[in-house]
């Protein structure tokens, strides 16, 4: 986590902002709304063109000492030509309040980002101390319990020990001497997975210094197939969506999708630096929920340069079946159960716009699909038809992903088109 922490800090600090206009480009703006339909333009942009140049530049002075420039602060030669001399002084004294107000938020943008980085910096310190104190397995005794009385059924003089690491129960049954610890693996692990409601891969034989100990970690109850169809908007190379998906050491599926603002490789870019910083904090082992509420901040302050993106993050606890699902201004989502299709819609806007979203909770079971979509294919004005597609039964995955995709009727789309299809299935037990 404290890892996830420090690479917020560099790429906050490391945003690098729009440049502000230049006081030329503040003069060629004024000039080309004002000048470029006076009769005289060929006069002063073409044989007088250097002398116009200096009578604008006679006036920077005044306009960064006042704030604003009016007809007496052209020089004579040149006021007495120009015909709308008036409407060029409200043009660059536009321009000049524009730039003021960009400047001052500059100054803003720089100070919060400067406060960011200080707060995660000190955030990264703080875990750094908490992790190098934090123990890597804890212990629950009433499972303990459980899982004595289990063993003492098959093995009566065997020992027993119970811990749980990254979120695995880990159990060792170990016997002093060269007998094995279990006469009946296959056996004990069936009692003890119908005793506990978990699932155990093969068990481990391990020799130690005392005998024998047989070791059996949990596995998950339920996997994840995960089947993607995408498509670029019309004659861009790169698509401005991204989805990333992983399954964690402790036991989650994560899966996201995220739309960049615009299309192309721009949005892209945008869509999957926020995804892989969020994957930092996921990785580390922060649920989904806070590791996309760490993140956001720092998505808010490369707005000017990035753009907002929406986020799609579904997580799936591989052992219960219990899934979160987070929507940052993201297009509806499916859940489909036996042909019934219940829609989740965002109620929150992009990220970093407002306030964060709850997430919603989900109970998920064998055989139950989940359907994330980009906007492209479906922005929430008319969801019956992919409603309608999601709740036909005889779709593969793959096919449904695919038909969905194909919605709009026209290869020729103006917008990126991503659909992701989560199909659960339940692992044997033990």
């Amino acid at each position: 986590m404290a890892r996830a922490f420090s690479e917020l800090a560099r790429s906050v600090a490391s945003t690098e902002a729009a440049p502000l206009p230049t006081l030329p480009e503040l003069y060629d703006n004024a000039a080309d709304r004002v000048c470029r339909r006076c009769a005289l333009i060929s006069t002063c942009w073409g044989r007088d063109a250097l002398t116009t140049h200096d009578a604008f530049n006679e006036t920077a002075t005044a306009l960064q000492s006042k704030g604003h420039v009016v007809p007496q602060d052209f020089p004579p030669y040149f006021a007495s030509r120009c015909v709308n001399l008036a409407p060029l002084c409200g043009a660059i004294n536009d321009g000049w309040s524009e730039f003021l107000r960009a400047r001052a938020a500059r100054r803003r943008e720089e100070e919060s980002k400067k406060l960011m980085h200080e707060q995660y910096h000190s955030m990264c310190e703080v875990l750094s101390g908490v992790a190098a104190r934090e123990q890597n397995a804890e212990s629950d005794a009433a499972l303990a319990a459980r899982v004595r009385r289990v063993v003492r059924a098959y093995t009566p003089h065997a020992a027993s020990t119970v811990y749980l690491d990254r979120g695995r129960m880990v159990i060792e049954v170990s016997v002093a001497g060269e007998e094995p610890p279990l006469v009946d693996p296959d056996a004990f692990l069936q009692s003890l997975s119908l005793s506990l409601g978990r699932s155990f891969g093969a068990p481990e034989e391990i020799r130690t210094g005392q005998g024998q100990t047989m070791r059996l970690r949990e596995r998950e109850r339920f996997a994840v197939n995960i089947c993607s169809a995408v498509r670029k908007k019309h004659a861009d190379d790169v698509c401005g969506d991204s989805s990333l998906r992983f399954c964690t050491d402790d036991g989650r599926a994560v899966i996201m999708l995220s739309d960049g603002m615009g299309t192309g490789a721009h949005a892209g870019e945008a869509a999957s630096n926020a995804l892989a910083l969020i994957e930092r904090f996921v990785r580390s082992g922060c649920s989904l929920t806070d590791s996309a509420r760490a993140v956001v901040p720092a998505l808010a302050a490369r707005f000017a340069s990035i753009g907002f993106v929406t986020l799609d993050l579904l997580e799936i606890d591989l052992f219960s079946g219990e899934a979160h699902l987070l929507k940052y201004g993201a297009a509806p989502s499916f859940a489909v159960r036996h042909g019934k299709v219940q829609r989740y819609c965002s109620v929150a806007l992009p990220a970093g716009v407002g306030e964060p979203p709850e997430p919603a909770m989900l109970r998920l079971g064998d055989g139950d699909t989940l359907v994330l979509l980009s906007d492209g294919v479906c922005d929430g004005t008319d969801c019956e038809p992919a409603e309608a597609l999601c709740a036909t039964r005889d779709l593969s995955p793959q096919a449904l992903a695919s038909a969905l995709l194909e919605l709009n009727g026209s290869s020729k789309n103006s917008d990126d088109m991503s659909v992701l299809v989560v199909s659960i299935s339940a692992l044997s037990i033990a």
